[in-house]
């Protein structure tokens, strides 16, 4: 019975693992996660953005803090 219980208690701790391991892509990406910069910060102006505040206060968009 004990034997049962490991090889249970096993399967469970492998089964647990596999949906993190889904993402990963064997050929050394990410699966779906894409990784790329964000945009760049002059692309958008004063204009452009219903809250010009809320995006300077992220720091990534400092020329939006002129509105």
């Amino acid at each position: 019975m004990k034997k049962l219980i490991g090889n249970i208690r096993k399967e469970i701790l492998i089964l647990s693992v596999v949906p993190l391991l889904a993402g990963c892509d064997p050929s050394g990406g990410m699966g779906a996660i894409d990784w790329s910069w964000p945009g760049v910060p002059d692309e958008y102006e004063c204009n452009q953005v219903a809250d010009p505040a809320a995006w300077c206060a992220t720091g990534e968009h400092p020329n939006l803090c002129d509105c």
